[in-house]
């Protein structure tokens, strides 16, 4: 089978070998086996979207971000992927001290996702085809996750879905979703493809 090369879809001035870069967080964060096969299908399908930030210090280069990315490389390798090289920007830092101070900085994330703003954002992308792990959107995505919605599940004596054009589905909803339901009917808004019918559901986690 003709070995795939992994390809480099961002553009930087500099670049190393994936064995020329070394481990700098130890065990700071882990890595779950699932979340490294989603890294491992997410550079294959799209490449190396992100350069890896660098500090050098006596002729090593150690990675202050990118440590996961590095696992998941080094294991695409072992299984025949073709890994030339891998863009890098090299970051600032006096000693090992201020190397760290700056790891924990790049590391830090400050904005949350808003749900509005986050089903607008995607409406016209496959969000669940991605492989993707963001912190603070595991839940919205796991909302989105329920795609399929058996009708024939329904229990319901009188109500045949066959043949039927129109159906009422009375559902249950918590309180604290009910201003935000009304709102969106309201307005007749349809802001992304999950805000109507099952995709209210979805939304607001009744699926």
């Amino acid at each position: 089978m003709k070995k795939q090369e992994i390809k480099i879809t961002c553009e930087v001035k500099d670049f190393l070998k994936v064995n020329q870069l070394e481990d700098f967080q130890g065990n700071l964060k882990s890595l779950s086996d699932e979340n490294k096969q989603k890294l491992k299908n997410s550079i294959v399908e799209y490449g190396i979207t992100v350069p890896f930030f660098v500090w050098k210090n006596n002729n090593k280069y150690y990675t202050l971000d990118g440590h996961q990315r590095l696992k998941a490389m080094s294991e695409l390798i072992e299984e025949d992927f073709i890994i030339e090289k891998v863009p890098v920007v090299f970051i600032q830092a006096k000693n090992k001290n201020e190397a760290k101070q700056r790891l924990l900085v790049i590391t830090s994330r400050y904005g949350e996702f808003e749900q509005d703003g986050f089903f607008a954002f995607v409406e016209d992308i496959d969000v669940l085809g991605l492989n993707i792990n963001i912190d603070g959107m595991t839940d919205l995505l796991e909302e989105m996750e329920t795609d399929v919605y058996d009708y024939d599940s329904i229990d319901s004596d009188n109500m045949k879905m066959e043949g039927t054009e129109y159906v009422n589905i009375n559902i249950k909803i918590k309180a604290s979703d009910e201003k935000f339901i009304k709102e969106k009917l309201s307005m007749g808004e349809t802001i992304t493809g999950y805000t109507m019918g099952k995709g209210i559901m979805r939304l607001c986690g009744l699926l």
